[in-house]
């Protein structure tokens, strides 16, 4: 357990400074609604056969999050902050899509990704990214025993259309059929293999081949549509571009330092790159850069809603999350990610006044407030002489009635506390639900999921969720 500990702490810090794998979504693009690691494709809701969660909820509401500590995936009703069935999958899971009543979640240990029937509540099936040769060619699988081990899913898509997923796996890409959750072929991020030229000239082909740069190293993230898959390549700085019904490299894309999270939206990708600080936009058909978004610190993850109109971003170190207008492709607003002052409070037994005030009347009628109701209120005044277990002598009713009082002396209302929140550096990941209002983001640091309403502002913390490490969020949309 200490190792497994000693290990989740420095994958987390790894990545938070842009020297590892990061968690992140995936998304598509096209005429159909995007497939994204974190804002994924669409499940019927209706009663969940087994486990914890009872019924399924409604679908507006479906959200999913991988633990790397915990090695669960862990529905969670994002209206109600509540959560449902937890799942077991792979050794530390770090990225997670959805299609349908299925849900793929990359395990980076376990060198695996595990299905997840919701309907059913059981594991669909566990599909080892390792068993193709993974250098795409039979005649150089005498190299797979010294590549196998740096074989590391750090992130899963799948296509709009649900017939195939990507998963993106630090040296290579996998290409899984999800009709029968076999793997069809490793992409590796080296130069195109001609077969050809080994036949012709075997030591010189592999002399050559040996020799090659490997563009697409550290790949960590992906996302597609059904014609473009595209990968991050954190080490080499680059976006590999894939033809996803070929299942062939089209190029290289230098986008930044760093690249980690990835989502697509009206045919673009939007790229977040860690340590150059900025979105990058790259349009999916032709390669070329349309745009280069700063805004928050430390981008690590991005995700899109249905109406691919906004591109959401998480900041690790600002704790915050950029939206971006898609048409115009800049930055039109920063909401909250981090856990609310309120919901700390609330937390403590603390009640807020609902309006605030500035002078001792105010003070005195905030702080007197529902005293002298009766005997009938916990709060009141003669419950206080009584002495009972939930009267004013209660050190928790003795606290949150002096910093009621204090607060509404002092002009603070809950309205005002709404939309201020406490640092919530170590942001991981984020997703849209169905429902657009609703955005869900994870905390590597915290171990905590956050939900914030984008029109309220308001945070709803899920304090410990998952634990301590890689979080990623992905939500379920109506096909």
């Amino acid at each position: 357990m200490r190792a497994r500990n000693a290990l989740t702490i420095c994958a987390t810090l790894l990545v938070l400074t842009g020297c590892g794998g990061g968690g992140g979504k995936s998304s598509r693009g096209s005429a159909t609604a995007p497939v994204n690691s974190g804002t994924p494709g669409g499940v019927t809701s209706g009663t969940n056969p087994g486990g914890g969660g009872g019924t399924t909820p409604v679908i507006a509401s479906d959200a999913l999050i991988s633990s790397f500590n915990l090695d669960e995936l862990i529905h969670v009703d994002a209206v109600t902050g509540q959560p449902g069935n937890r799942w077991l999958v792979g050794n530390g899971p770090v990225d997670v899509a959805s299609w349908g009543n299925d849900a793929y979640v990359a395990n980076a240990l376990s060198q695996d990704v595990t299905v997840i029937d919701r309907l059913a509540n059981n594991v669909a099936g566990t599909i080892d990214v390792t068993s193709q040769p993974i250098t795409g060619v039979s005649f150089l699988s005498f190299l797979d025993s010294i590549l196998k081990p740096m074989v590391r899913p750090t992130g899963i898509a799948v296509t709009p259309l649900g017939t195939k997923a990507f998963s993106a796996n630090l040296l290579n890409v996998t290409v899984i059929n999800t009709t029968t959750n076999q793997p069809t072929k490793s992409i590796i991020g080296m130069a195109p293999i001609n077969l050809g030229n080994i036949l012709a000239n075997p030591s010189g082909a592999l002399n050559s081949f040996m020799a090659s740069p490997v563009p697409g190293l550290g790949m960590a993230k992906v996302a597609c549509n059904n014609d473009v898959a595209v990968v991050t390549c954190l080490i080499t700085g680059k976006l590999m571009r894939i033809d996803a019904r070929q299942e062939q490299v089209i190029d290289y894309i230098d986008v930044g330092r760093a690249p980690i999270g990835v989502t697509i939206a009206r045919n673009k990708a939007y790229v977040a790159c860690a340590m150059s600080q900025e979105t990058v936009v790259v349009d999916l058909v032709t390669g070329q850069i349309r745009a280069r978004i700063r805004g928050g610190m430390l981008p690590i993850d991005a995700a899109t809603n249905m109406a691919e109109d906004r591109v959401y971003v998480a900041n690790a170190f600002s704790g915050d999350i950029s939206v971006i207008d898609t048409a115009a492709d800049v930055i039109i607003d920063t909401l909250p990610a981090g856990l609310s002052v309120t919901s700390l409070l609330a937390q403590m037994g603390i009640t807020l006044p609902a309006t605030g005030g500035n002078s001792v009347m105010n003070l005195l009628n905030a702080f007197l407030q529902g005293y002298t109701t009766g005997l009938s209120n916990p709060a009141s005044f003669g419950n206080l002489l009584l002495g009972s277990s939930s009267s004013l002598l209660s050190p928790g009713a003795l606290v949150n009635g002096l910093l009621t009082g204090f607060l509404a002396f002092a002009g603070v209302s809950q309205q005002a506390l709404n939309g201020i929140n406490l640092p919530a550096f170590g942001i991981w990941s984020v997703a849209v639900a169905h429902d657009p209002n609703l955005i869900c983001s994870a905390n590597a640091i915290m171990g905590d999921m956050a939900i914030t309403q984008a029109q309220s502002r308001s945070v709803n913390s899920l304090m410990g969720l998952t634990g301590l490490g890689p979080a990623d969020v992905s939500t379920v949309w109506r096909r």
